[in-house]
């Protein structure tokens, strides 16, 4: 489609504006119509009649350049009564289009005069209201009280006709735009050509949407409501209708074709195949019965272009035309959507009254809020199957079946407006300040790989901090794309692991263990040695240490659940004896010194170092208990667990539990209850639901748990002691 996407200019068939649509041949017979009509009539109305849209003006310009390129014996004025911001400017600026449409010649200077005489005699009825009237002879009356002089109305419409006729060169005006009057101006225009421009010689080519001029006409008095009235107005007002075809199928998908190739080339986006066949799907369930008129298409295609370059690599394309289009199309719909964010994203975790509903009552839900989002009936379907496209929710609904993970990676993959990720972009017409674009992760990952690190590097650590689950998100999606360097990576998620915090977050997502699970994705890719060398730099810092000890156990606790070797690490017996020995050895380094130094996660690493080598890490703790390195009761105070509590709506640590079984594994439960036996003595059972993680209340949690459990075997060795026969 050529010629400019923004504005909504008219083609007028010249280099910069070609006729695209054909409309050429329409109007070159139009002007052998036009000479038809003279030779039958001394004055005549054409209308041009068509949707908003749809190419009239593009016509009337046509006509016009083709009567003054032909040398034609047609004279030619213009009158658009939209462009006057009074009935009083309006009829004023009729005559003066129909003089200025004459020639400057010395013989047509008495028609020139003539009709600037007769316009001002009858301008000034506009806000006497004569036009009131419906027939000439209360305007010609109004006109004779109005202006000075003997010199009637009537008398000066009858020297402005011999003076046309004398001229004896017909003149043709163009009235565009009149279906965007007000109903009363719009009376007024057609009045001044059906009564006061009658005039010999003067032909009238009208343009106008004939549903929305039968609307405004029927809201007159004229018509009093009823439009079956005002049509018949119509077809005395018109005596040659030139209905426009509407755009062939065809057409229509050959120019949106041709405006969205421009728009790509200019935009430097790519459509793949899957691309190529949502769009066709959106096209022709939907788009194109709305895409229907020149202006609809070039309109759609504008507002894409307007935006896109804030959001290039950054959504999906073809997504992002389909949100374009709701967003101008149905407004409604755009701000509606917002409101169910969560819902169209699947992240309504707390929504258990939907997973209740059928799909066919959600399909009905969908279709009520179409409606009430002011979709007209007709068009609720046709939506619906965009947004089927746009949301797996509703494609489910539609569909009749569910979709699951898989789908929803798709997708992410892509970076759809049905994705939690993605969905603002849409809405902000850019990345919002709280994400991070696509393309800084990229970057960003380049800067790693070469190890020339830049602000790009630094926004993803940022974000990553506070954003780890989405993120980790995008950096799947790298890795899937084919970015290479997981040593970097790794090591760089090891730095950053320290800061992030050390309980769930909301809706239970931890971003230790989420990071732990996709560093174990990274270790797959490298090979035995390089591994090994990468656990043995991870161990140079105690946050690497125990990134390093978390994805080692946890990819040997699933060798162990999962026997067929499922997302097994190729080379994990060598990751195990390599941690083996690191863990050991940097516990038996924080042995030298007190207990409350020695950090959580250093101290957990005998958790790793017990599962690797269960022969030897119990027994080295129990031995730092007997040699008095740390005491027994500081150990269990480690053990026992930190958790999450909401309070005054907000997530606050409080203690957790003591796992008796870890205890056991661990030191051996009864060697800690007769170690401490004088201490759960001495111990105050408190019950409350948020207690903070102190050492000393970890101490006390711990005894209260031993209390419990010394009690409970007591209780049950007394009931066998009953239960014994004498």
């Amino acid at each position: 489609m050529d010629g400019p996407l923004f504005g909504d200019d008219p083609r007028t068939g010249e280099a910069d504006a070609p006729d695209v649509l054909g409309r050429t041949t329409l109007a070159t017979h139009v002007v052998a119509l036009l000479d038809r009509v003279r030779s039958h009539s001394p004055s005549s109305v054409l209308a041009v009649i068509a949707s908003w849209g749809a190419g009239k003006t593009t016509l009337l310009n046509l006509v016009s350049r083709h009567l003054r390129e032909q040398n034609s014996n047609w004279l030619i004025g213009e009158y658009n009564p939209w462009l006057y911001s009074d009935l009083d400017s309006a009829i004023h600026g009729f005559f003066a289009s129909l003089r200025d449409a004459l020639p400057e010649e010395d013989r047509w200077s008495e028609a020139r005069a003539r009709i600037g005489q007769l316009g001002r005699a009858v301008s000034p009825l506009g806000k006497l209201g004569a036009l009131a009237g419906l027939d000439l002879s209360g305007l010609i009356e109004a006109g004779a009280d109005a202006i000075a002089g003997d010199t009637s109305a009537t008398a000066l419409h009858a020297r402005a006709e011999k003076a046309l006729r004398d001229g004896n060169r017909p003149i043709l005006m163009i009235l565009d735009d009149v279906d965007r009057l007000t109903p009363d101006e719009l009376l007024v225009t057609f009045k001044l050509v059906r009564l006061v421009g009658r005039l010999p010689n003067v032909y009238y080519l009208l343009a106008y949407d004939e549903r929305t001029i039968t609307e405004l006409l029927s809201r007159t008095e004229l018509a009093g409501g009823d439009e079956a009235r005002a049509r018949d107005y119509l077809e005395k007002m018109v005596q040659v209708r030139l209905d426009l075809p509407p755009l062939r199928d065809q057409q229509a998908a050959d120019m949106v074709d041709a405006a969205l190739e421009r728009l790509i080339a200019a935009s430097g986006a790519k459509l793949g195949a899957d691309d190529t066949v949502r769009l066709s799907k959106a096209y022709h369930a939907h788009l194109r019965e709305r895409l229907a008129t020149p202006r609809a298409i070039n309109r759609f295609v504008a507002q894409a272009d307007a935006f896109h370059a804030l959001v290039f690599g950054e959504v999906d394309f073809v997504d992002f035309l389909l949100m374009t289009f709701i967003r101008t199309a149905e407004p409604g719909v755009y701000e509606m959507l917002r409101r169910y964010r969560q819902e169209l994203t699947g992240t309504d975790y707390w929504n258990f009254s939907d997973r209740e509903m059928t799909l066919p009552d959600r399909l009905e839900r969908w279709r009520e809020r179409l409606r009430d989002a002011g979709v007209a009936p007709s068009h609720v379907d046709g939506v619906l199957g965009l947004l089927g496209l746009l949301f797996l929710p509703v494609r489910s609904a539609l569909e009749r079946m569910e979709y699951g993970s898989s789908y929803r990676e798709d997708v992410a993959r892509r970076r759809g407006v049905g994705h939690a990720d993605y969905f603002d972009r849409y809405y902000s017409f850019g990345v919002p300040d709280e994400d991070i674009p696509d393309a800084v992760v990229a970057l960003a990952l380049q800067q790693l790989a070469s190890g020339d690190a830049g602000p790009e590097l630094q926004q993803l650590a940022v974000r990553f901090c506070d954003s780890t689950d989405k993120v980790l998100r995008k950096l799947r999606a790298q890795r899937a794309a084919g970015f290479a360097a997981a040593k970097e990576l790794t090591m760089f998620l090891s730095e950053q692991v320290g800061q992030l915090p050390n309980e769930p977050g909301a809706f239970l997502f931890d971003p230790r263990r989420a990071t732990i699970s996709f560093v174990e994705e990274l270790l797959g890719d490298i090979d035995a040695a390089d591994g090994v060398a990468l656990l043995r730099q991870l161990a140079t810092s105690d946050e690497g240490l125990w990134l390093a000890a978390r994805v080692v156990d946890r990819a040997h606790h699933r060798s162990t659940t999962k026997p067929d070797g499922e997302g097994k690490l190729p080379w994990l017996n060598d990751a195990t004896d390599t941690m083996t020995r690191l863990t050991a050895d940097r516990l038996a380094a924080a042995a030298g010194g007190p207990l409350a130094d020695v950090a959580d996660d250093v101290f957990n690493l005998i958790w790793a170092w017990h599962h690797f080598a269960p022969d030897d890490a119990g027994p080295w703790l129990v031995q730092q208990t007997h040699n008095g390195n740390w005491g027994l009761i500081d150990v269990l105070a480690r053990l026992v667990t930190v958790g999450v509590a909401s309070e005054e709506g907000r997530n606050v640590p409080t203690l957790g539990d003591l796992s008796l079984g870890s205890v056991d594994a661990l030191l051996g439960l009864d060697y800690v209850l007769e170690a401490l036996a004088d201490e759960i003595d001495r111990v105050e059972i408190v019950d409350r639901w948020v207690v903070e993680p102190t050492p000393e209340n970890r101490r006390s949690s711990a005894l209260a748990v031993l209390r419990r459990e010394r009690d409970r075997r007591a209780s049950t060795e007394s009931a066998i002691s009953i239960e014994e026969p004498e």
